[in-house]
């Protein structure tokens, strides 16, 4: 499936069609007349001039205390300290390896007396070519001084697994913010009522507009999650597996009018933020329900808090350096749809997998359709699923002991 084949859909027509008569009944909004809502750079402009407390948007460094505050930062940033801070966009570094100079921009940053701040505003595009470890490279190298805190940050659509920023991963080092975080900080208190102050104010109006586009993101009216639910059950849901996957992995290319691109940006947002958090919230639900059956109630110690054996496991119990781990690879990017068990060592490269359970949870388009339709009886599925693999999983843990 292809985008080109996908917006000729009766089904997609329809959703666009929506979207095209719900704005004709919205007010004004900058940013949707000049179709930005869905661009990364523009977003990264837009927050990078609220995180500047010398710009004349009244907020002074309270989004900027906000932001270090909701990513666990221990830094404090007083009114007196803004002289001092310097925000830029699109920073241009360059490293050299062995075969050529690789130039790349962060985002955001953020440099202060005090700390170094790199955002790497992704707006559900993904990390690629190591560039996050790039970044974080360049800013350790250049702000040596330990005196200096330094904060790596991820901002993406959705908040992601804790296990992608442990050691060894390519997010290792940076945490985890979403935009839903983004939309929390503007309701707070001091924020919205320092935005609100002056309501006759340009800067008041178009800090209000970014709120609607992020609010709109993250709150589908029960129209639009239909008649997305529509575009993705095509074809009475068979080709659902490669609808996701092509919604998680590819944009729209320019054979796609920017209306269609719109309405896909919209596909892809339901399907991270709706679709994709069901899923994980089964899954993990499932993963606990393994760890609490068949590891916890044998008395080993189970290690709370250390995550990233894989990108989607995490660490249940050890023995000296082997450890048993369940893995979930089923999800809503990944082409899996396994839940099992797993012996993992540590080895100087991170993690190596030893032997592997695979225990298919469900066929992947049967387990999305009825996710997507509501009919997924998830107390069922998990109960059948660990009563029919309960030998296999026994098994794992029987070599994992020997």
């Amino acid at each position: 499936m292809k985008y080109e084949d996908l917006v000729k859909t009766k089904e997609f027509e329809n959703l666009k069609n929506i979207i095209i008569d719900k704005k004709k009944k919205e007010n004004f909004n900058i940013f949707k007349v000049l179709k930005l809502e869905n661009q990364e750079i523009r977003h990264s402009a837009f927050l990078a001039y609220l995180l500047d407390p010398n710009q004349n948007h009244y907020l002074g460094v309270k989004f900027l205390q906000a932001i270090m505050n909701k990513v666990g930062a221990d830094i404090e940033i007083k009114d007196g300290d803004k002289k001092d801070i310097k925000v830029k966009t699109e920073h241009y570094i360059k490293e050299c390896n062995e075969k050529k100079a690789i130039g790349k921009r962060i985002d955001i940053l953020i440099t202060a007396p005090k700390f170094v701040c790199v955002i790497e505003n992704k707006y559900g595009t993904g990390e690629h070519d190591k560039q996050c470890q790039m970044y974080k490279k360049y800013i350790q190298e250049k702000y040596q001084d330990k005196k200096i805190k330094k904060v790596f940050i991820y901002l993406d659509i959705v908040k992601h697994d804790i296990e992608n920023f442990k050691k060894g991963n390519p997010l290792e080092g940076y945490i985890s913010l979403s935009y839903q975080d983004i939309l929390d900080i503007f309701k707070q208190k001091n924020i919205i009522n320092q935005i609100n102050k002056d309501d006759k104010s340009i800067q008041n109006n178009i800090i209000n507009q970014y709120i609607e586009i992020l609010n709109e993101k993250y709150n589908f009216s029960q129209e639009i999650k239909d008649a997305c639910n529509k575009v993705i059950n095509i074809n009475n849901g068979k080709n659902i597996d490669d609808i996701l996957k092509l919604l998680t992995t590819n944009s729209p290319n320019n054979n796609c009018s920017i209306d269609d691109c719109n309405v896909i940006y919209m596909l892809q947002d339901y399907v991270w933020i709706e679709v994709g958090k069901k899923a994980n919230d089964i899954t993990n639900k499932l993963a606990t329900q393994i760890s609490e059956r068949f590891l916890l109630n044998r008395k080993w110690k189970y290690q709370d808090k250390q995550y990233s054996v894989f990108r989607y496991q995490k660490e249940i119990t050890g023995n000296n350096d082997k450890y048993l781990a369940v893995r979930n690879a089923l999800n809503i990017k990944g082409e899996g749809n396994s839940i099992g068990t797993c012996i993992v060592e540590k080895s100087s490269n991170g993690w190596k997998e030893i032997s592997r359970t695979r225990c298919n949870l469900i066929n992947r388009n049967d387990f999305f359709r009825k996710l997507i339709d509501n009919k997924l009886e998830e107390d069922k599925l998990i109960e059948s699923f660990l009563t029919e693999y309960r030998e296999n999983i026994e098994n794992d843990i029987c070599r994992f002991l020997s």
